[in-house]
């Protein structure tokens, strides 16, 4: 009896340690989509920068415009 009881143990340990890998290797792909997330939220800032200035620069554009605008009309 001791016999089977030591088996059982072993292969209960045998399977505690598969799970422990699974879990090891659970907590890597974790890791890296973690990673990859913040990948993706740097590259949204860097987008969202981008159009901040494409923002800023249409503004100057419909200022520049209604300058030529108004020195136009006052030609006139």
């Amino acid at each position: 009896m001791d016999k089977e009881i030591l088996e059982l143990l072993q292969r209960i340990e045998g399977r505690f340690d598969k799970l422990e890998v699974r879990f090891d290797n659970l907590e890597g792909k974790v890791d890296k989509l973690e990673n990859g997330q913040e990948k993706i939220v740097n590259r949204l800032d860097d987008v969202d920068n981008r159009l901040d200035k494409i923002d800023i620069r249409l503004d100057n554009l419909e200022i520049g415009q209604k300058e030529i605008k108004d020195k136009l009309d006052d030609i006139s």
